[in-house]
């Protein structure tokens, strides 16, 4: 408890010597509690955020309708990563591209705010090219800064009362894609579908990924989650079908964040 009070007060001191900062939004925990803490500092945040194809249905709709909520200070930005040709192929740089535009995007509506984002300690620790974008781009990560983690970030959301505390991650849904395999919007589309079926069903740590332009996807569960959820595995079968995926695979095991790509050595995250 004291550890999360000292890592509140020296987060809130960073983010007032913004003056008045923008955040990048984008609804998942990171970001919620990084505007959370901005608006108890007393610092009325801009809340920007990129809604695109890249995003769930039930996220885009559940994000719509936090920053359009009254006394809220948001903008939200209509993105296509897949008009870009660099993020369209799928080569292992997708995600430098993708961040090099939609905060490109971001940053035009924030009116020369800084603008900051949810990047933690935690993502040191995996393969992340987004990283050079946002420093290209000026964006301050001030959870990077002050070495905060993705376990402090919870204990932040519990201790300061923030609603949904154990929001599960949802990554970027281009990262379902194997390098390589080119998205396509109805497979975007019918992903997101998919995704936001299983998770109303009441799975948590999931990915659905794949990984050839003409093989079937693959649903990959946590251990954990597998464990929980293992007798109800029927159901969740159904629900593939009832969403077209008749012939899903179904994995279990400890990798969760992005697609292994064993030749090249690399584990990316989000982008």
């Amino acid at each position: 408890m004291a550890r999360t009070r000292t890592t509140l007060k020296a987060l809130e001191q960073l983010l007032r010597g913004f003056s008045s900062p923008a955040v990048a939004y984008s609804g998942g925990l990171d970001s919620r509690l990084l505007a959370h803490i901005a608006g108890r500092a007393g610092l009325h945040p801009l809340l920007v955020h990129a809604s695109g194809p890249h995003l769930t249905p039930a996220e885009t709709k559940a994000v719509t309708a936090e920053l359009t909520a009254p006394h809220v200070n948001a903008v939200i930005v209509t993105v296509d990563p897949l008009q870009v040709e660099q993020i369209a192929r799928n080569g292992h740089d997708r995600c430098y591209h993708c961040k090099k535009y939609i905060y490109g995007a971001l940053l035009d509506a924030c009116s020369g705010r800084p603008l900051c984002d949810g990047t933690n300690a935690s993502d040191t620790r995996e393969y992340r090219p987004g990283q050079k974008a946002l420093q290209e781009c000026g964006i301050r990560s001030p959870y990077m800064e002050l070495g905060i983690g993705k376990n402090d970030i919870r204990a932040l959301a519990q201790y300061t009362g923030l609603a949904r505390a154990d929001q599960p991650a949802r990554p970027c849904l281009l990262t379902r894609f194997a390098y390589g395999v080119r998205p396509r919007r109805h497979m975007l589309r019918r992903l997101g579908a998919a995704e936001d079926a299983l998770a109303a069903l009441g799975l948590r740590e999931f990915r659905l990924r794949i990984t050839s332009a003409d093989g079937p996807p693959q649903l990959h569960i946590s251990s954990a989650e597998h464990k929980r959820f293992g007798a109800q595995m029927k159901t969740v079968r159904t629900v593939l079908e009832e969403q077209g995926f008749t012939e899903c695979t179904i994995s279990a095991g400890q990798q969760l964040s992005g697609h292994y790509d064993r030749a090249a050595g690399l584990v990316p995250r989000r982008c």
